[in-house]
């Protein structure tokens, strides 16, 4: 690709054709701190307490700074020795992939292929773990991009526990977007009148809010449904203890 002699490059720092948040552009408008300094080491800290709570870690978390390939490779690079065997699962090229880093650490690779616009099967997991007990590694791609494909992950991972394996997963395009448990944004005060009650964690948002105003809409055609009205009625009832 060729620039004009008279324009500036462009240049991206996305792996795809996403726009990036405001918050995070203004955040990249700010002056670099060093890694010393203790303001980001402040930041830092905060911030790998927010990803422990996501991920519902008992230990901290390690932030590598670059795109996910880093994180998927260097999990290859941890985990695997050459004395393992690694059954991949494949149903879509970053799954697929997954293979290629997994073959440098060791020869020992074992696939379950299925066409890509289909998911994999965990009773084909259990089976290929009875046939092959030396198996110690299973990696698998919670959702492959491309193909659409979203693979049980949990009943996977419940079959390589039992099996004493250990399951690298990459979650890169479905943590935090796929059904998990419920996050949202409340104003502080309910949070604080029901978070002990109903352990819901409190997070701190990391971007300043205004203030808005809460309004309760009802389409006409369900506004003297008795049950409708009743959960009005709730609702305004618990916003009113949280005056």
């Amino acid at each position: 690709m060729r620039y004009a002699p008279e324009s500036m490059p462009v240049m991206t720092l996305t792996s795809g054709p996403v726009d990036a948040y405001p918050a995070v552009l203004a955040g990249l408008s700010r002056t670099l701190l060093y890694d010393y300094d203790p303001a980001f080491q402040a930041m830092y800290q905060r911030v790998i307490e927010k990803a422990q709570l996501a991920m519902r870690m008992t230990e901290r978390p390690v932030i590598l700074h670059g795109e996910p390939v880093l994180g998927l490779e260097a999990a290859a690079a941890s985990m695997i020795n050459p004395e393992d065997t690694v059954l991949n699962l494949v149903s879509g090229v970053y799954g697929k992939g997954f293979g290629y880093w997994a073959k440098r650490y060791s020869t020992k690779l074992i696939e379950i292929e299925v066409p890509y616009n289909e998911a994999i099967d965990p009773g084909a997991v259990a089976a290929m773990l009875a046939r092959h007990p030396e198996i110690s590694i299973v990696s698998v791609c919670h959702h492959d991009t491309p193909s659409g494909t979203i693979n049980p992950i949990n009943a996977i991972g419940q079959i390589v526990s039992d099996h004493g394996g250990c399951l690298i997963v990459d979650a890169v395009s479905s943590f935090g977007g796929m059904k998990t448990h419920l996050i949202a944004t409340i104003p502080r005060r309910a949070g604080q009148r029901f978070a002990a009650d109903a352990r819901i964690a409190l997070i701190e948002l990391p971007f300043d809010a205004k203030a808005w105003t809460m309004a309760m809409i009802s389409p006409e055609v369900t506004a003297r449904d008795p049950g409708l009205i009743w959960l009005r009625g709730q609702i305004l009832d618990a916003v009113d203890r949280c005056q």
